[in-house]
């Protein structure tokens, strides 16, 4: 998990590298090019001997980093055109250390274009107009993390410069150094005219326009590079936001390997309380996904009415359980009396995919997590059972919630917020104030636990708004918490880290399932389908080898 910092934050970090971890910021700011450097490499297409680049360049410490990457990009065999927004000589610091290296340089390979007014910038573009110059790569290093204000004027005329050159250079990857120039590090809404990027790498830290819609969208794959600040020292920054990366699910899925002697009874258990008459395939989903998550056994409670549905569609490695019914058709809590055995057997719970709403299924619900011995994923309808109750009933047991947005409004009573910073603090104080572990579903899933720590989950498609989604990632989830709890990981943060793992491979799978079928035709059995390939992709780059 990263850490996710404002500018301010990010200011005192390399600070405090400075001072405290004797590391020069001169020299941040050569690690810092590097990393953009090889952030370029990974996605060119061909070789920088082949390639032209364009980069623009504020006056800051942003356009330092390009100034240096400029250097780097030559040393490389790259043809290049700095184009600097100041006149040079009038740069300080890190950014006047490296214009005057640049400026030493005597190749063919190197211009140097200085403008302060638009008069002169428009001369420079009407000559790259006319040339038959097509650039792979373009950089915007104008500005960094430090805008508060929507630009105008000369800089406005920057950014449309970037866009024009992009435009006239189809095929060329477009690079932000640390932030698409334009929006406010900060602020997940865009302020006002803002650069594109295909690639952003971004320093130390992600900040909150990095991995917030809808800034996020403008910045591309998003690439966080370390450059010599302890990440101890990150720890002590800033507050409780983190977003998750592949290492957290490498993590997981190391410590949870199989190992020789492994057995289905070691590996966990999920019991299922899903389905019913009029929604027998939601049951499907969420059983079907929690056998695929490394999980030993999955029981499915399902009721009468729907169970001979259930059966004949679910997979046959589900253990498919009679649940006995009311005269609603709703789960009679008999159950958790005539079935004691598969619920002390149970490692996980989950409960409410494809639920019959009534009054019987909110009773049968609050006699659940008041009596549960180990966690309880709820969803759905028993998302809905608790909406209607005047409070969560208290329980020893970790409570695990999975709403969308329409389901964490009934949950709240309030509207979940279009703003992501606003939702981050709605879904923070939920978690606290409850007790649970929240995962808010959207565009970049939001996972709060009761300690008031948030990640936020990057991974993911639109496409997997789609109806069965919520319920394939509710057992994949279900079944990573049972093969936590069932290896001793019983506390808050173990609980925790199995949730982000789960939620971050759930999304990737979704990637992966509209990179093979198309956003159109995918659905969430094929989301199911594609969790092995996201699990071997997720080791394979994290240099973690499945046995």
């Amino acid at each position: 998990m990263r850490k996710i910092l404002t500018a301010i934050e990010m200011s005192e970090a390399d600070r405090r590298t400075a001072d405290e971890g004797g590391v020069p910021t001169i020299d941040l700011m050569e690690n810092a090019s590097a990393a953009v450097l090889r952030g370029i490499a990974v996605k060119l297409a061909k070789d920088f001997s082949e390639s032209r680049s364009i980069v623009f360049c504020g006056k800051g410490n942003n356009g330092g980093d390009g100034l240096a990457l400029a250097r780097m990009l030559v040393g490389e065999g790259s043809v290049v055109a700095v184009l600097l927004a100041a006149n040079g000589e009038e740069l300080k610091g890190e950014a006047l250390h490296n214009y005057l290296r640049l400026k030493e340089i005597e190749s063919d390979y190197l211009r140097i274009e200085e403008f302060t007014d638009v008069e002169a910038l428009e001369e420079i573009l009407n000559a790259i107009s006319d040339s038959d110059d097509q650039f792979e790569i373009i950089v915007d290093a104008v500005f960094g993390t430090g805008l508060t204000r929507p630009v105008e004027g000369f800089y406005a005329a920057v950014i449309e410069a970037i866009s024009m050159i992009a435009e006239k250079s189809q095929n060329a990857l477009r690079v932000a150094v640390d932030m698409p120039s334009g929006l406010d590090s900060d602020n997940p809404n865009p302020i006002g005219p803002h650069a594109n990027a295909d690639i952003t790498v971004t320093f130390t830290a992600p900040k909150y326009a990095n991995v917030l819609p809808p800034a996020c969208r403008f910045g591309g794959e998003l690439v966080i590079a370390d450059i010599g600040t302890p990440s101890l020292l990150v720890d002590e920054i800033g507050g409780k936001d983190y977003v998750s990366d592949s290492g957290d699910s490498a993590k997981w899925l190391r410590a949870h390997e199989f190992a020789p002697s492994s057995h289905k009874n070691q590996r966990g258990t999920v019991l299922a309380i899903v389905g019913s008459q009029e929604f027998p395939g939601a049951a499907v989903l969420a059983s079907n996904a929690a056998m695929r998550s490394g999980v030993g056994i999955v029981y499915s409670l399902v009721s009468d009415s729907g169970f001979h549905n259930f059966a004949a569609r679910v997979m046959p490695e589900v253990m498919a359980v009679h649940g006995i019914e009311t005269e609603n058709n709703g789960l009679d809590e008999k159950n958790l009396s005539e079935s004691a055995g598969i619920f002390r057997k149970a490692d996980a719970i989950l409960a409410g995919c494809g639920l019959r709403p009534c009054d019987d299924t909110d009773a049968f619900v609050r006699l659940l997590i008041l009596t549960a011995i180990c966690p309880l994923v709820l969803d759905a309808e028993a998302l809905n059972a608790i909406s209607r109750m005047a409070k969560i009933p208290e329980t020893e047991s970790p409570l695990i919630l999975t709403p969308h947005p329409g389901e964490f409004a009934r949950l709240t009573g309030e509207k979940c917020s279009d703003d992501y910073k606003e939702r981050i603090e709605q879904a923070k104080h939920f978690a606290v104030d409850r007790g649970v572990f929240l995962v808010l579903k959207g565009e970049r899933t939001l996972i709060a636990a009761p300690s008031g720590k948030v990640v936020l989950n990057p991974t993911g498609t639109p496409a997997l708004g789609k109806a069965g989604n919520g319920d394939t990632l509710a057992g994949f989830l279900a079944g990573f918490v049972a093969q936590t709890w069932k290896a001793g990981g019983q506390g808050p943060e173990d609980i925790f880290e199995a949730i982000v793992a789960a939620v971050q491979i759930a999304g990737f799978a979704g990637e992966i399932a509209e990179e093979k079928l198309g956003s159109f035709v995918m659905n969430a059995g094929d989301v199911g389908e594609c969790f092995a390939e996201a699990i071997s992709r997720i080791l394979e780059s994290c240099n973690f080898k499945e046995d």
